[in-house]
């Protein structure tokens, strides 16, 4: 699955089936280990008939009984004018938009699963350290979330530390207590 950004916007069409949007572009590969972005980008580039500035790797759902794996990539065009001729349909929306859709139900299930998890990392990443505490001494800060700053973060998608640091941190009560629970009982 890739998603595809031109400067603050997605690009999204609508599903045939339930008229939910969706990325425009997935593509199904046998199960694998190693797929790297020079790859993603090869089966980008043959689906769209585009190259973008940058693809990048975002995270990976393996599921071990069924022995599939979804692999998320973001690719990213600095203006929407560089998709014109693009070989899926597809239409671009603003975050303020995709989240509404969102809200209202109008978004595949796993269109929502990704844009949540990238922005759940995102967000975690610029507002704490890896151990949960605080970056800036501000009380439940809240950083900005834009599309066209992805590809600058340096921050691993894949990582699922983050994704308990944002549910166990500083600005959580009794985080510390929590912390040591969930090592103690999870065995980290």
């Amino acid at each position: 699955r890739v998603l595809m950004v031109a400067g603050e916007h997605l690009l999204l069409s609508a599903s045939p089936v339930g008229g939910r949007v969706d990325t425009p572009v997935k593509f199904r590969q046998a199960f694998t280990k190693n797929f790297d972005e020079f790859s993603a980008l090869n089966m980008f580039a043959g689906i769209t008939g585009l190259t973008p500035a940058k693809i990048r790797f975002a995270y990976v759902d393996e599921n071990t009984v069924t022995l599939s794996n979804t692999l998320h990539y973001i690719c990213f065009f600095e203006a929407e004018s560089q998709v014109e001729g693009i070989r899926t349909p597809g239409e671009f929306y603003s975050m303020d938009q995709v989240w509404r859709m969102v809200k209202d139900g109008d978004a595949s299930m796993l269109l929502e699963s990704e844009l949540r998890r990238i922005y759940t990392v995102a967000v975690t990443w610029k507002t704490y350290t890896p151990a949960g505490l605080r970056l800036y001494a501000i009380r439940n800060y809240r950083p900005t979330f834009r599309l066209r700053d992805l590809c600058k973060w340096d921050v691993d998608y894949n990582d699922k530390n983050w994704l308990t640091v944002a549910a166990i941190n500083q600005d959580k009560p009794l985080w510390r207590l929590r912390k040591f629970l969930r090592r103690y009982f999870n065995g980290m």
